[in-house]
């Protein structure tokens, strides 16, 4: 078990540095999504400087899941993802299907998949807490390369799923959903 937490816990560092650097290179959309979601407490990050703050905290909380790893990085993941969660389902409450902004790109409509992968990190993030799996990079350092290798393409790929389930899935099912848009364009 502990050796697939290594994977799924790197997966989740990886989506969460893509949020974050995407919050730090372009906030806009983030803090636009945050400043809809009107969370008592939070509105105060819906600023440029403070958007690129978070993202680099959600790098550095990344960072530290895929280096040293440990206890502590991963109880800071699932923090964030936490964080993320209540933003998520709050905007999903008081704008459906309104731009979540977590990927820079204003075009990401909010739906339940962002909910569901960001309390699917809080679990990982927990789990990992318990169960102090080796990080990704020790485990990439001390194993063979082929070994290495393929847990990084798995990481990578598992990651790109996660974001898919959040960005390209809700877009692809909404497109399915009207065919009479579909129809007409055909």
């Amino acid at each position: 078990m502990a050796d697939a937490l290594v994977g799924v816990l790197a997966a989740c560092a990886v989506l969460l540095a893509g949020a974050g650097l995407a919050k730090l290179l372009r906030p806009l959309p983030a803090v636009d999504a945050l400043d809809r979601a009107d969370i008592p407490g939070l509105t105060v990050l819906a600023r440029v400087p403070l958007m690129r703050l978070v993202g680099l905290a959600e790098i550095a909380v990344a960072v530290a899941v895929l280096g040293p790893g440990g206890r502590w990085p991963a109880v800071l993941l699932a923090g964030c993802y936490a964080a993320l969660a209540v933003v998520a389902w709050q905007l999903a409450v008081r704008t459906p299907g309104a731009d979540c902004g977590c990927f820079g790109a204003a075009a990401s409509p909010l739906t339940g998949w962002h909910v569901v992968v960001n309390l699917v990190g809080v679990a990982v993030g927990v789990l990992a807490a318990v169960l102090d799996p080796p990080s990704w990079w020790s485990a990439v350092t001390t194993g063979p390369v082929l070994d290495a290798l393929l847990l990084t393409a798995a990481v990578l790929l598992l990651a790109w799923l996660l974001m898919t389930l959040m960005t390209a899935l809700p877009a692809l099912l909404r497109r399915l959903s009207e065919p009479d848009r579909m129809v007409a364009n055909g």
